[in-house]
């Protein structure tokens, strides 16, 4: 008979979590360069006036509409990523808001260059879902 001799080694049990950590280096600096890119908002060149600013409460509920050079509207409720609507939207989208946040703060920015009609119209169309009291955004003067 022969005698077969058992391997007297000891098993390994540990995990090896040095790739683990290497993966979880790559992700995190992943999500640290693509995050600032997710705040995108629309370029919109503001007319300046000589006006005080609103008091910014960051606990308030707010609703910003912007206007663009090209004709098209954005909203974004509370500093999300901006929504493009067009300005029979408007109304639908706002009035599901109302429902949600009757004090709702609606304010709307607008370049410059948009015609006076269009601010107008979209100011209407908020009216219209139920907002009584809309804000306009400008740029500060340069003192």
């Amino acid at each position: 008979m022969k005698t077969v001799l058992m391997n007297k080694r000891r098993q390994n049990a540990h995990i090896n979590i040095v790739p683990y950590i290497d993966v979880m280096l790559v992700l995190l600096i992943v999500f640290m360069v693509t995050t600032p890119l997710l705040t995108e908002g629309v370029q919109v060149n503001l007319p300046q006036a000589n006006a005080k600013a609103v008091q910014n409460h960051a606990e308030e509920h707010q609703l910003i509409v912007s206007i663009t050079q090209d004709a098209r509207y954005f909203f974004a409720l509370n500093q999300d990523k901006q929504k493009e609507l067009r300005p029979h939207e408007l109304t639908a989208e706002g009035a599901i808001l109302f429902a949600r946040y009757p004090d709702l703060k609606i304010y709307v920015k607008a370049d410059e260059s948009v015609a006076y009609g269009m601010v107008i119209k979209a100011m209407a169309e908020l009216q219209q879902a139920g907002f009584t009291s809309i804000g306009l955004i400008t740029r500060p003067n340069p003192s």
